[in-house]
């Protein structure tokens, strides 16, 4: 049996971060610039959500799916729950996300 790794210090650090308004909207900036206004995106492996927070700060109906627990709790504690799902990149299929509210392509 492999063992999982530990997030709560990943995540504790995160948040703290976040929470002192440290600069985390780099790469939302980036797709922002490159998308159409208004676009559906989805973040696959969010984390603590901040590029889907800043994206939907911009006008985007942006979601964000991330498969580590521990690390979701806090992108559901800091931002609108709704916007993310405990989902892992390997167990993506279109019509599960498109089932969900989440873009689907």
């Amino acid at each position: 049996m492999i063992p999982q790794p530990d997030y709560r210090n990943y995540a504790a650090k995160m948040r703290h971060l976040v929470l002192s308004g440290i600069d985390m909207e780099v790469e939302a900036r980036f797709v922002d610039m490159i998308s159409v206004r208004g676009a559906r995106i989805l973040d696959v492996g969010c984390g603590i959500g901040t590029a889907v927070a800043a994206l939907r700060s911009r006008g985007h109906a942006a979601y964000g799916i991330d498969p580590t627990p521990t690390v979701l709790d806090v992108a559901v504690e800091l931002y609108e729950p709704s916007w993310f799902l405990a989902l892992g990149a390997v167990e993506i299929a279109p019509s599960q996300l498109v089932r969900q509210g989440l873009p689907g392509s």
